[in-house]
Parts: structure tokens; sequence; C-alpha cells
């Protein structure tokens, strides 16, 4: 575009290439009507001329342009939307014969189910999406707890984590109903740049490297279906595939890659020697982690590693 359209189009939204389209301006439409008029027409004179240009509609241009701006997904509307607004409501019905769940909930027990008859739950998941360009892109899913039913039969479900608990304070016995009531159920992000693509999940699941190199299954995949939520499980990490100049090299680092993982990193380097695909791998597990959370107290009162007893200083250099 040469400087003779500036101020008659405007850029619309970048791609993933760095790319982007023109649409028209309100000037662009006005001057398209201004235009329309013949100053060499038979009849044509000052009087029409003027008579043409009073006749413009500003507000019809401006509008019209608007239009255009909204076709193109104007980054405006599209930086931040909901992606996620979704109730469940369940009912529980508990009976039988034979059996020792109570016909009401005696408060002296903890025992599940805690009643016979109706129960229900509410829960509510609230999903927001971010793009602040083409080439990014994040996703986070909150989930909200109603209420907690008492008498379901199976007791292990995603918004048991809701349930009352009896906790033991200095002043007695207190019970608690608003525990976890709000929790990050999943999320995710993109980046896909020049010279590479980031990955990141949280609750997301990602796929195995087994068609990549890794024959042993180190990097195992981590879709669990709803199993996830039943035992309310996690993964998290990311994910980063170079390109161009790093074209073949895989890496992979997190807290869980996958479920009940220890933190761990993974690099892999794929690359075609002759009539051959070769991808060295290496994998690191950080066992010091999952110790040094444990005993990081410690640490701290004994102040150096060498003054730990023997049994912990022994956990803390596996």
């Amino acid at each position: 575009m040469n400087e003779e359209w500036f101020g008659i189009c405007a850029k619309g939204p970048t791609n993933e290439k760095g790319l982007y389209q023109l649409f028209p301006r309100a000037s662009y439409y006005l001057l398209k009507d201004l235009h329309k008029f013949n100053p060499y027409a038979p009849g044509a004179n000052l009087e029409s001329i003027n008579l043409h240009f009073g006749d413009a509609q500003i507000m019809d241009a401006t509008l019209r342009a608007r239009g255009d701006k909204a076709a193109m997904g104007g980054n405006d509307t599209q930086i931040l939307k909901i992606s996620n607004l979704r109730a469940e409501f369940t009912t529980f019905n508990t009976g039988g014969s034979l059996i020792t769940t109570p016909d009401s909930d005696d408060p002296n027990t903890t025992g599940f189910p805690n009643r016979l008859g109706f129960d229900h739950m509410q829960s509510y998941f609230i999903g927001v999406e971010g793009n602040p360009t083409a080439n990014m892109r994040a996703n986070v899913n909150v989930n909200i707890l109603g209420r907690v039913a008492e008498n379901p039969i199976n007791e292990i479900f995603y918004e048991n984590r809701g349930r009352a608990q009896n906790i033991e304070t200095s002043d007695g016995r207190v019970l608690s109903t608003d525990i976890n009531r709000v929790q990050i159920y999943n999320a995710s992000y993109t980046w896909n740049a020049k010279d590479f693509e980031l990955r990141g999940f949280y609750r997301t699941g990602h796929y195995h490297w087994g068609y990549e190199g890794d024959f042993f299954g180190l990097y195992p995949e981590a879709n669990y279906g709803p199993n996830l939520d039943i035992y309310n499980g996690e993964t998290l990490g990311f994910e980063i595939d170079g390109k161009r100049s790093l074209n073949g090299f895989k890496a992979t680092f997190g807290p869980q890659l996958w479920w009940g993982a220890n933190p761990a990193y993974l690099i892999k380097y794929a690359k075609q020697i002759g009539k051959f695909n070769v991808a060295p791998f290496t994998m690191k597990i950080l066992t010091k982690l999952k110790y040094l959370n444990r005993y990081l107290p410690l640490l701290f009162q004994y102040q150096k590693l060498e003054e730990l007893p023997s049994m912990y200083k022994e956990k803390l250099e596996v």
C-alpha cells in the first residue's frame, strides 16, 4: 500500500505470519460517493456540485466501515472472550433394603452416603480465552461449586473436594462447609513463533512420542478422559518444538508431565542421516524436588546441608 492510500484503508488483525489484510475506512466510502458526480456532464454547474457534496452521508460511511472491521474479526473483540459456560445440576436418590445407611443424617458420623432419600448438587464451569495475537492463545477454565451432595453411593467424584469437613481446632471441632469451592479446572496456552512452537498444559493432556523415536515409552500419552476428574488428578508442564535452524529439536519440562510423575525434563533431537532417521533422547527425573519439598523446613532449621542428620541428608543428596 503506497502513501496515496494512507488514511483511506486500515490494517486488519495480524495473522501468524505477521501479515494482514486491509479494509476501507469511512473516508473511502465517502470519497466513493463524492466521485460519482461527473462535473463534465451536461447541466453540471456550481450549484449542482454543492448540492451533491451537501448530500454526502458521513454516518452512513462510518457504519459501512464498521461493518467491514467487524467482518475482518477486529482485535478489539477477539483478544478476550468467554470460551466455556456450563452448569451441571445433578440429583441423587439413595435407597434400598438390608443397608446400613441411616434414614436421616447423623451429625456425629462422617460416613457416606450420609442418609437415604434425595440430594442435589450444582457445579459451574466458566472458561476465558485470550488471543493477544494471531499466533498466541491462552485458555483457562474455572470450576465453582454450589451444593455438594452428601448421599451418593459412589464417594469418588470431582466435586467431593467441597464436602463439609470437621476440623479440629484449639476451640474444639468446627464444621467447615466452604473448603475449596473455587478451583482451576484446566488451562492451556500455545505460542507459535517463527523459530519454535510452545505449548503449556494443566489437566488438558498431551500425546506421546512413540512415533518419533521413543521406543521405550519414556514420554507416555497423558489423555485420561473422565478418570482425571473422578480422582482429581493433575498433569502440568510444557512442550516446545523447534523450527527452522532448530528443526527436529523437541523438549518438555514440568512438575507432573503425566499423572503421578515426578518432576522431569525430556529432550529429543531427530535428524535424517542417509536413509536412517536418528533421534537421540535424554531424560532426567528431578527426584530432588520431591524430597526438597518434604524436608525444606528441616533445611531452614539447620541452616546448612552438612548440619542435617544423616537420614535426611541422604534423602536430599539422592
